[in-house]
């Protein structure tokens, strides 16, 4: 088996045969192993020779031994040589050891397979430690800060320098004082510790302003935000973390917590949520920013919301597509998202800019946005066309590192290829609809400005508009609509009796 494990070493991890002397003049070390795309595939594993020890033979190592891929965890843990994984919580408000207790009456009350069992381990294995409870109300009596107490046990723990000394070399030694090892853990000597009283030549013994003992502690405290806590922790095998986050959310959130427990995130899944906020800002910035650039382009702020409306177009293909290949929504195509928005915004700026040239020589509106659609669909599936083909190398995942970037291809290409579809269709009608809204907009602000006030009319104007974008407005026509049905359904009803 020695023989073996060696000879795997040598293949994944390498062994160092000599050095040589760079340009440089630098000695440099060189090792050999296997060739990275050889140590993935199964064959090349499997015609690797092992030697036979006291002779020159060589065997294949498919002759000796079973090969095959498959799947396991990304990171082994053991404790006392047993395989394990860690579980922990947050706690906030309670002692350590409180948590431990109840931790470890829930996890007794859980039926295990066999071979499967609970051990205490890390911060929740208890140490022996000597508890020191300062009086502060007798302390303080006597003139004692706890400030003196704590620098007094630091000297005799820690120690504190009290110079330096040249050693027979000719070199400066610090010199530090403290208690000695033997005497830092017998309580009786601790108790017999003097503690300088501020202000006097006075010394009062330790035990009798605090009270001594040895117990267990935990053996390491960790804090979150300044609470005390322990963490849940474990491998995500087969499922994204976004998705085994959740489900620990769910069941952390059903249990029945005592008064001073809370949970939070931490780790890989709080950095992933406070990444995603941001990008997701970032991304809104973005589109903002591409509103104000269309609206300097095209003069009119009606315009380039046709284009924003189709943004959200390109969600149906990334959607789809993930679903279909069996992605998820994380970094790499989250990415491929906010670059997505700029693609799509590329099709509906070249379709609505050839329509607005269209209209300033004199055609109509729905001619121009009809002979646009003819004049643009060239250039645009071949645009398209170019992007999906340069995007299909890295959405199959080809080469070292490939399944990292795999995402954010998949989510251009199946966001593009919908874009460009209902772009062509939907984005016309956004523009001819927003466009005669505009007119209407306008046509009624100068009704009223003809009536009265410029300025009134205006803010009216402008409600309307918004409550017009909002669909407040349409759903204040609906329900007008169904209580007149109501109201005239009544009537005929009345009508009818009284007749």
């Amino acid at each position: 088996a020695n023989d073996a494990a060696q000879a795997l070493r040598v293949a994944f991890a390498g062994v160092e045969v000599g050095d040589w002397i760079d340009p440089n003049g630098e000695a440099r070390d060189v090792a050999v192993r296997l060739h990275p795309q050889d140590r993935v595939v199964a064959e090349n594993i499997e015609r690797m020779p092992i030697a036979v020890s006291g002779s020159n033979m060589m065997v294949p190592l498919d002759q000796i031994a079973s090969i095959s891929m498959g799947k396991g965890p990304s990171q082994i843990q053991h404790l006392d040589g047993k395989r394990m994984i860690t579980v922990s919580a947050n706690a906030d408000g309670r002692s350590s050891g409180e948590v431990t207790a109840d931790a470890l009456k829930i996890a007794k009350a859980i039926d295990f397979p066999t071979g499967y069992g609970v051990e205490l381990g890390g911060a929740a294995r208890n140490q022996q430690e000597l508890k020191i409870e300062l009086n502060r109300g007798l302390a303080n009596s006597l003139g004692i800060s706890a400030n003196d107490a704590a620098q007094a046990l630091r000297v005799a723990f820690a120690g504190v320098e009290v110079g330096d000394w040249i050693d027979p070399n000719g070199e400066a030694r610090d010199v530090a004082v403290r208690l000695h090892p033997s005497d830092r853990v017998v309580a009786e000597n601790i108790e017999r510790m003097p503690i300088a009283v501020s202000g006097s030549d006075m010394m009062v013994p330790l035990d009798q302003i605090a009270s001594i003992s040895m117990g267990k502690g935990p053996s390491q405290i960790q804090h979150l935000d300044g609470k005390r806590m322990i963490t849940v922790s474990a491998n995500v095998d087969g499922r994204s973390s976004g998705e085994v986050t959740a489900d620990a959310l769910k069941i952390a959130k059903a249990i029945d917590f005592p008064t001073g427990y809370g949970v939070e995130l931490g780790g890989a899944a709080r950095n992933q949520q406070e990444l995603f906020t941001e990008m997701l800002i970032a991304l809104l910035m973005g589109i903002g920013m591409m509103y104000l650039i269309l609206v300097m382009q095209f003069g009119s702020f009606t315009a380039p919301l046709a284009v924003m409306l189709s943004l959200p177009l390109s969600l149906i293909g990334v959607v789809v597509a993930l679903l279909l290949t069996g992605g998820t929504l994380n970094l790499m195509s989250f990415i491929g998202v906010i670059m997505l928005m700029g693609l799509v915004a590329k099709n509906a700026i070249l379709l609505l800019d050839c329509a607005r040239k269209q209209q300033d020589e004199g055609m109509g509106r729905e001619d121009a946005l009809m002979q646009a659609g003819r004049m643009r669909l060239r250039p645009i599936l071949m645009t398209t066309f170019a992007l999906i083909a340069g995007m299909l190398p890295v959405a199959i995942g080809l080469g070292e590192g490939g399944e990292f970037y795999r995402p954010l291809a998949i989510a251009i290409i199946g966001g593009t290829i919908t874009s460009t579809i209902l772009t062509l269709l939907v984005v016309p009608t956004f523009y001819d609809s927003i466009e005669i809204a505009r007119d209407g907009m306008l046509a009624k602000f100068k009704a009223r400005s003809a009536r009265g006030n410029a300025l009134v009319a205006f803010v009216l104007t402008f409600v309307e508009a918004v409550l017009a974008l909002t669909m407040l407005r349409a759903v204040y026509r609906l329900g007008k609509r169904g209580l007149q049905r109501v109201t005239r359904r009544g009537a005929g009803g009345a009508a009818r009796v009284g007749s």
